[in-house]
């Protein structure tokens, strides 16, 4: 059974807190290999000064940092969330009739921090995810009443320009409402961002081993920690979920972060 429109926002919120216990990756490198360092080269007759044979002083080599370096620090993505809304609308009871409102522009921003501790903290920015809700409440109020006028018209088998705005309103009437801006704002009642955040905020331990980044909400991450592949580019991270459940948004299985700062 298709969930109720309203329902279907809520999980598509909550479904932002799931990327928070699924991660993992691959190409990352051995942990032991932190505490590895090249030596700069020297010639022979030349250990005390560091000098070749020509007396040019050699620079030291670079040091390559691993994976387990490299992510630490502060990272962030805005989330698209047009293809996630669209996703809900067409999978939830009722939802076709929203089919053609446009809902590009709309995002969310989610922010991951990597400590050198093996600690993770990721959560949801709530101004822009309150933001992201609004937008999408006000594109559908907008396109309420056409959307009202044509269900009403194919219901009474008459033509769309004989549901006027009189209809319209009586309409709004015997649902209790006396405004489309009342409408709106019963919507809002039923998206409480506070109650999600709550569920959405995740603070835990992570691993990178052989490839792989794992977490875990309660305990020590372990090879046992659910994982997710991860690709870790300069300051570019993109984590890409191998969840194939049916409530996995198709937005969900690839985030691409970017390094704050």
């Amino acid at each position: 059974m298709k969930k109720n429109i309203f329902t279907r926002m809520l999980v598509i919120v909550m479904m932002l807190a799931m990327v928070m216990s699924v991660l993992a990756g691959c190409g990352g490198k051995d942990d032991d290999e932190d505490d590895k360092k090249n030596e700069p080269t020297t010639q022979s007759g030349d250990k005390d000064t560091g000098k070749k044979d020509d007396g040019k002083k050699e620079e030291p080599a670079e040091v390559v940092k691993t994976d387990a370096e490299l992510i630490i620090g502060k990272w962030e993505t805005n989330i698209d969330l047009e293809d996630a809304f669209a996703q809900a609308l067409t999978e939830s009871e009722g939802g076709e009739m929203f089919k053609d409102i446009d809902f590009s522009g709309i995002s969310m921003r989610m922010t991951a921090e990597f400590k050198d501790d093996n600690t993770l903290a990721l959560q949801m920015d709530k101004d822009s995810a309150q933001a992201a809700m609004d937008q999408f409440v006000d594109r559908i109020v907008e396109a309420m009443p056409e959307i009202m006028r044509k269900a009403i018209a194919e219901q009474a088998g008459v033509d769309i320009s004989e549901v006027t705005d009189d209809v319209l309103e009586q309409a709004l009437t015997s649902m209790g409402l006396s405004s489309w801006e009342d409408f709106g704002n019963l919507m809002r009642q039923s998206m409480d961002v506070d109650s999600l955040f709550k569920q959405s905020e995740f603070s835990g331990s992570y691993m990178i081993k052989d490839g792989k980044l794992y977490s875990d909400r309660n305990g020590e991450a372990t090879e046992d920690s659910e994982a997710m592949r991860y690709e870790l580019n300069g300051d570019k991270l993109v984590l890409h979920t191998e969840d194939t459940s049916d409530d996995m948004p198709d937005f969900m299985k690839n985030l691409t972060f970017q390094r704050m700062g």
